[in-house]
């Protein structure tokens, strides 16, 4: 699997709302760990999740994230700061993210820019 194949599956399962009992993370949408958030001393408010569905809802469907534009072109990506610091975090309260964990993981050896193209 290609790291292209590799993040739209990732995205197909954690695109959206997710609550599963498997995933011990808890409540997330989009990646972002309710769990961790309040752990951490975030103060969640109850329609958070509507708050972020009205949010996403008015993104045009041609936007991409400047992670992904950056990787697109091998640039460096932040990759250490967005899904590492989620994984540290949560991992810090003994709450695992495994579909966070697996992206990071695939996108890590981008983290300096395409490793295909280095010597």
């Amino acid at each position: 699997m290609d790291i292209d194949n590799l993040i739209d599956a990732v995205i197909d399962r954690e695109g959206g709302f997710s609550d599963h009992k498997a995933d011990r993370g808890g409540a997330t949408r989009f990646g972002v760990t309710e769990r961790v958030a309040r752990a951490e001393g975030v103060n969640v408010a109850a329609d958070r999740i509507e708050q972020i569905d009205r949010y996403v809802a008015g993104i045009p469907g041609s936007m991409r994230s400047s992670l992904l534009i950056d990787l697109e072109f091998g640039k460096r990506i932040e990759v250490e700061a967005l899904q590492g610091a989620a994984i540290r975090r949560a991992a810090n309260h003994g709450l695992p993210m495994p579909i966070i964990s697996t992206l990071y993981a695939a996108l890590r050896p981008w983290s300096g820019g395409d490793p295909r193209k280095k010597s």
